[in-house]
């Protein structure tokens, strides 16, 4: 009996190849259809930026924007970001008029305790701090009159800590929430609501950025696949 022939799994005569149908062909139309769909939808999606937020006090608008920006932020190991440059405190009491800058200084060699100083419109006063941690101690020489901060937000432009309190304390003692420091050429400039919108408004352009670059990748994906 001759032997029979060992098929190679291709047709060895282009006529005998099978014709894609009608059917067949509407259905890759279908697929390339859903496809550019799914891939405009994504597009929308990454330009549906989140809107400013409203609030009433500084508290409520950081309770609203940290969460969204949080992902950004620095961490309070990175004492490069915060020491030895002069911070602008922000408030949003109508009754604070006083120029407050605060300064950290470095861990001198072989001490925990590292120098801290307040100025209240030109006034100094000299205290201590320490990073233990992750949670930041502030206060006099003596630590008599002493704050502990946990970290809710930081960058070069930023250094917002939080109180380390139970929450209910802010709101049955309409305690401050936040600490809330800006460099100087902003602290000094803005105010506190402007300043919570350029913090809000910088990363939102940030993203915006990362968000081209990905539409970049997946129309490239999206010529390789057609």
């Amino acid at each position: 009996m001759p032997a029979r022939p060992v098929s190679t799994g291709r047709h060895p005569d282009p006529k005998t190849r099978p014709k894609k149908t009608k059917g067949n062909r509407n259905l890759d139309r279908l697929k390339a259809t859903t496809l550019e769909n799914k891939f405009f939808d994504n597009i929308a999606e990454l330009f549906n930026t989140q809107q400013f937020p409203e609030a009433d006090t500084l508290d409520e608008y950081l309770d609203k924007v940290i969460p969204i920006i949080k992902e950004n932020s620095d961490d309070l190991r990175e004492e490069g970001v915060y020491t030895n440059k002069p911070w602008v405190e922000v408030r949003d009491d109508e009754n604070f008029h006083e120029l407050v800058f605060h300064f950290f200084f470095p861990q001198p060699q072989e001490e925990e305790d590292r120098e801290y100083l307040k100025t209240v419109d030109g006034e100094v006063e000299q205290g201590k701090w320490r990073y233990v941690g992750n949670k930041l101690f502030i206060g006099d020489e003596d630590y008599d009159k002493t704050k502990v901060y946990e970290l809710a937000f930081m960058d070069s432009e930023f250094m917002i800590l939080k109180l380390l309190a139970n929450p209910k304390k802010f709101a049955l003692e309409d305690t401050p929430k936040y600490f809330v420091l800006s460099i100087e050429k902003l602290g000094r400039k803005l105010e506190w609501l402007d300043l919570v919108k350029h913090l809000f408004e910088k990363y939102q352009s940030n993203n915006l950025t990362y968000y081209l670059i990905a539409i970049f990748i997946a129309l490239i994906a999206l010529m390789l696949l057609s």
